[in-house]
């Protein structure tokens, strides 16, 4: 099944992120994980356009370029960033290497191996309920870093 989201009107400027926003295990810049589809309109000045499947337990949608939300009965549970515009704390982005997240990371990392990218990994970062996870390729490069409420963010098919 193959679904789409958009957020209406959505570009740079405007979509709630700016270039200095860091990934953290709580959000995105000023998105946060736990916060309302309204909360979020208030934050970013667009509203998410969530499509839920089969009943509102999950659904996701477009929050920017190449950042995506997994929603739960209207609040946010985990966010998907595929772009190396936005960096962890430690200055971990996509398409860094394997090495530089064990690097800033270092024991705090478990891994394990990639459920479609055969060499790939999912590099974690747990604390507490939440977790930032770092999925790689078979060159070892991060392709993209998901953040969010447990056990939400370690789902390999979004709402699956």
């Amino acid at each position: 099944m193959t679904v789409t989201a958009t957020v209406l009107g959505v570009c740079s400027a405007a979509e709630g992120f700016r270039p200095s926003d860091r990934i953290t295990k709580n959000g995105l810049g000023t998105i946060q994980i736990g916060m309302t589809v309204s909360q979020i309109a208030d934050r970013s000045g667009r509203r998410p356009d969530v499509t839920y499947f089969n009943d509102r337990s999950c659904g996701t949608a477009k929050l920017g370029s190449k950042v995506y939300g997994m929603f739960s009965h209207g609040r946010l549970i985990r966010i998907d960033v595929g772009t190396s515009r936005y960096r962890t704390r430690k200055g971990v982005h996509v398409r860094d290497t394997v090495k530089r997240v064990y690097a800033r990371y270092g024991r705090r990392i478990s891994a394990r191996p990639h459920a479609y990218v055969p060499g790939g990994k999912y590099l974690r970062v747990t604390t507490r309920n939440r977790r930032i996870v770092f999925e790689t390729n078979a060159s070892g490069k991060v392709t993209s870093v998901v953040t969010g409420r447990i056990p939400e963010v370690d789902y390999v098919e979004s709402c699956a």
